[in-house]
């Protein structure tokens, strides 16, 4: 297996929005190709930038949207946006097979920025 991208991502809505899943396509970066997702699992954590040990999402189960295409998504649940601020993210992938995992975005966790909603 090649380098999984994307390598850098960020993603930014207002407080308290659930409707739109943070969503990642997955290609080698070898050959440029889409990754096939076949026989993982994934999971989504996300912590505060400036407290990464002290999680609000701690390995809640993420979609494989298509395996076949490298596509995996977390939809946003309840209190998941409830709190202004930064935080860095990162999906789990986890072969059933083996049991192997690597986390992406690969060299540094994402960006989450959930900013103040105009009347709230």
């Amino acid at each position: 297996m090649g380098k999984v991208n994307p390598i850098n991502y960020q993603f930014n809505l207002k407080k308290g929005d659930t409707g739109i899943p943070i969503k990642m396509h997955l290609y080698d970066g070898d050959s440029c190709t889409d990754f096939s997702l076949a026989g993982y699992t994934v999971k989504f954590y996300m912590a505060p930038k400036n407290d990464p040990t002290t999680p609000k999402i701690d390995g809640i189960a993420g979609t494989i949207v298509d395996a076949a295409s490298g596509v995996i998504q977390y939809q946003w649940q309840g209190t998941d946006t409830d709190t202004e601020g930064v935080f860095e993210f990162l999906f789990k992938l986890t072969n059933t097979i083996s049991g192997r995992t690597f986390s992406v975005p690969i060299i540094s966790p994402g960006i989450v920025v959930i900013e103040h909603t105009l009347g709230s």
